[in-house]
């Protein structure tokens, strides 16, 4: 076991770095870990707020993803639990880190959204089309395989900003998906 510790950025997306007996308190903050140190680069609040509000129910904590499925805030990072969730890339990070674009950009609320674990699983690199595994029946989660597509207004919105911000053109794109 080795001493880690926590780097918080401006904003709080969850990232794990692995590190060797680095010796360094940010922030005065130190925990101890297994060779893991956590940095978080957006604010998972802010990407809540993104999910879908369904009325009678407590939006701070209960909201659904583009594919309808449930997804409770107490349950980030929870794979183990059907309402789990995680920050999905609506366009693909991997993509764009390949592209040279930086983190901050790849990492915009405009490219995030709320997505439960399963469904952002089963979506991988896929864009503008994917594939869901998830989504509801009333009040409870089911498995279910569909087809999505992101909607041509948050296509435009992705082009234009990758390609101000990132000399990107998603457009070109070739969507793992279309090869299934």
């Amino acid at each position: 076991m080795t001493n880690q510790y926590i780097r918080l950025n401006k904003t709080s997306r969850f990232r794990w770095y692995n590190r060797y007996r680095y010796k360094s308190l940010i922030l005065g903050i130190e925990i101890i870990t297994f060779n893991t140190i956590l940095i978080m680069a957006y604010d998972k609040d802010e990407v809540w707020k993104l999910g879908k509000v369904v009325a009678g129910f407590d939006e701070k904590r209960w909201r659904k993803d583009e594919c309808g499925a449930w997804m409770d805030y107490n349950k980030y990072g929870n794979t183990d639990s059907k309402y789990g969730w995680q920050v999905d890339h609506i366009f693909p990070s991997s993509v764009l880190e390949d592209n040279d674009v930086a983190e901050s950009d790849r990492d915009n609320i405009i490219n995030l959204r709320p997505m439960q674990w399963k469904n952002n699983d089963v979506k991988q690199k896929d864009y503008p089309t994917y594939d869901s595994a998830v989504t509801s029946s009333g009040n409870t989660n089911v498995d279910k395989d569909n087809e999505y597509t992101v909607s041509k207004q948050k296509q435009q919105a992705l082009k234009e900003f990758f390609a101000k911000h990132g000399n990107v053109d998603i457009t070109s794109y070739k969507n793992p998906h279309d090869n299934k």
